[in-house]
């Protein structure tokens, strides 16, 4: 399984710049290796994902191999690994989640928390 990465609202990161975009997760594709990652992750080679009204997967995005959690940046040919701190992003779903808990927890016991 590759997890596929984007920049944030889409905007292209053409020139393979790092720490200047947050990356978010558009897609998990089962493939074989990169390559087949990349190819299943195009509007043109690709029904499944042509569906998802997602920009086909180019220079500067972010492919995750999730068997080595190893991150590659997609250069003009090939690949180039990167730190996984290139791909900096919030699961806003578990950080609502987790917030949600800690405030319940902190209305639940105050005393545990120096609020009483």
């Amino acid at each position: 399984m590759y997890t596929i990465y984007h920049p944030f609202n889409g905007v292209l990161n053409s020139d393979c710049k790092r720490g200047l975009y947050e990356y978010v997760i558009v897609h998990n594709v089962d493939a074989v290796s990169l390559e087949d990652a990349f190819r299943k992750s195009q509007n043109d080679f690709d029904d499944v994902y042509r569906s998802l009204n997602l920009r086909s997967t180019s220079i500067g995005d972010i492919i995750k191999d999730d068997t080595t959690n190893e991150y590659y940046m997609i250069n003009g040919i090939g690949f180039t690994e990167v730190p996984f701190t290139v791909v900096s992003y919030i699961d806003w779903g578990n950080y609502m989640a987790l917030t949600e808990h800690l405030a319940q927890q902190m209305l639940d016991n105050p005393e545990d928390y120096g609020l009483v």
